[in-house]
This record gives structure tokens, C-alpha cells and sequence, in this order.
């Protein structure tokens, strides 16, 4: 009778001890699964974070490309006038100058000019 109180008292004991093991290792599972659920919002996030500074940093730069291009594209068109305008002037210089040259000349060279394009007129019906 002896052994067997002593049997279910170690018995009984190792219940507890199985018991309380299974309690504690549930607490431990709970607690690695918080962590673990934490440390993944934690890094969720920190994605999340980083996915918006890199979306605005992207609209800034698309910002200041248009702005650059905007500049460039009106530099270009502020060249264009300015060369157009260049070339008129020196256009209506030339002209000028050619009317100047055509008034000034002598009328003996005029006379020879055409008589020297009849002659070529000539000779290439020949």
C-alpha cells in the first residue's frame, strides 16, 4: 500500500510537472508569435516608410526635370528668336547694301553686265 501511495504521489507529481511544462511552453509559443507579429509590422512598416519617402523623392525629381526642360525648351525658343532676328538684320543689310551697290553703279558697267549675258546667251545656242 506504501509503494503504491508513493507510486501515485510521483505519478502525480509528474502530472503536475508535464502540466505546468505544457503551460509554460504555450506562454512561450504566445510569446514568439507576438514577437514574431510585431517584428513583421514593425518591418511592414518600415517598408511602407521608406516606399513613400522613395515616391516623393521620385515626384520631386520628375518636378525638376519639367521645370529644367521647361527652361531648356524656352532658352531654345529665346535663341531661335534671337538668331531669326540676326538673320533678318543681316539679310535686310545685305539688301541694302546690294540696292546701294545697284544704285551707285555706272551705267556703262550695267551695259556691259547685259551685253556680256547676251553673248552667253549666244553661245550657248550655238
Amino acid at each position: 500500500a506504501k509503494a503504491i501511495s508513493t507510486i501515485k504521489a510521483e505519478s502525480g507529481r509528474t502530472i503536475s510537472r508535464l502540466k505546468q511544462q505544457a503551460c509554460d511552453y504555450r506562454k512561450y509559443e504566445i510569446e514568439v508569435r507576438l514577437k514574431y507579429r510585431e517584428e513583421k509590422e514593425q518591418l511592414q512598416k518600415s517598408n511602407n516608410n521608406i516606399t513613400d519617402k522613395m515616391s516623393e523623392q521620385i515626384k520631386k525629381l520628375k518636378k525638376e526635370l519639367a521645370k529644367k526642360e521647361e527652361k531648356l525648351r524656352q532658352t531654345k525658343n529665346t535663341q531661335q528668336k534671337s538668331l531669326d532676328t540676326a538673320m533678318k538684320a543681316s539679310m535686310l543689310t545685305l539688301r541694302i547694301m546690294q540696292k546701294k551697290s545697284n544704285n551707285s553703279s555706272s551705267p556703262s558697267l550695267s551695259v556691259n553686265s547685259s551685253s556680256s549675258s547676251k553673248k552667253r546667251k549666244h553661245s550657248n545656242d550655238r
